[in-house]
């Protein structure tokens, strides 16, 4: 059993949802009492069953993670979304331009791009963002996807050469020596 007086943040076994751990001077403790009060507030595990908390989320705030609401959680963060625009709007005027211009771009690369953001606009505004505090599961599926499939999709999508393509000899000269450094 857990002492009442210890403060510690509690999280929940990945497979036993009637199993709690908290952590308290160095050592983890158990305990299978699933309402039992702590410092922290009463701790409930029948909202969302098992899953271990990721930085402390509490995971009783938010309805079960089921594929519906996989798919109709999503939520609005304005930075990562803002940022997200911006480069698009940056990627898709480097095509308008080079277009224009009269050459080429593969429509393969812009479609592996445009992959990329799209990576990162569900790792970042769906529920995986709604569900990212709560439950270390999807937190480390955010991770995965923004840290290994965008990145990879992006690069594909060859930004750099595109802006070596279009920018002016001045500011391609400056992208260059960025690029040796």
């Amino acid at each position: 059993q857990l002492r009442s007086d210890i403060q510690c943040r509690p999280a929940f076994h990945p497979t036993d949802s009637n199993v709690v751990y908290a952590a308290s001077g160095g050592q983890l403790r158990l305990s299978r009492d699933r309402a039992r009060t702590y410092p922290g507030g009463v701790l409930r595990t029948s909202a969302i069953g098992a899953g271990v908390a990721a930085h402390g989320g509490d995971p009783s705030s938010l309805p079960p993670l089921t594929p519906e609401v996989l798919l109709t959680g999503w939520t609005f963060e304005p930075i990562p979304a803002i940022g997200i625009a911006l480069t698009a709007a940056v990627y898709f005027f480097g095509v308008h331009r080079l277009r224009r211009r009269g050459d080429r771009w593969s429509v393969g690369r812009t479609v592996l791009f445009v992959s990329g953001l799209v990576v990162m606009v569900v790792a970042t505004q769906s529920a995986l963002a709604t569900y990212n505090l709560t439950l270390l599961s999807v937190h480390m599926t955010q991770h995965m996807l923004l840290n290994m499939v965008a990145p990879i999709l992006l690069v594909l999508g060859a930004p750099v050469l595109l802006a070596l393509r279009t920018l002016p000899p001045g500011s391609r000269g400056a992208l260059l020596g960025l690029l040796h450094s």
